[in-house]
């Protein structure tokens, strides 16, 4: 199984599949998962960033199940069973996309 995103659905998905038999492959292009709704008290002063970011070994690296691989996905190819990795072509049983959410600023990127 592959699953694609270390953020609270990905880090969920790989708790859950602890126990089983299944060989789980996460990846993220980040090694941590951030607490993005702490980050305002990061810029304010009122938390350390070390508070909000965890790393993703720290979380689900002890799971004898877990492989966790740095990259950003490119492409998919469902009807192959495979996804495009930092340039490679991957191949999955089941695929877990959970990349998470965009930032929108309402038109002010500033």
């Amino acid at each position: 199984m592959v699953i694609v995103g270390g953020g609270f659905a990905g880090i969920q998905a790989c708790r859950a599949l602890a126990q089983s038999e299944v060989r789980i492959t996460l990846i993220d292009k980040r090694n941590f998962n951030l607490f993005q709704p702490l980050l305002y008290q990061v810029a304010t002063g009122l938390v350390a960033s070390g508070d909000i970011a965890t790393p993703l070994r720290e979380l689900v690296g002890k799971q004898p199940n877990v492989q966790i691989l740095l990259g950003e996905v490119t492409q998919l190819i469902p009807a192959k069973h495979q996804i495009v990795f930092n340039g490679k072509t991957f191949s999955y049983d089941h695929l877990v996309l959970a990349t998470g959410s965009g930032s929108s600023f309402f038109g002010k990127d500033d």
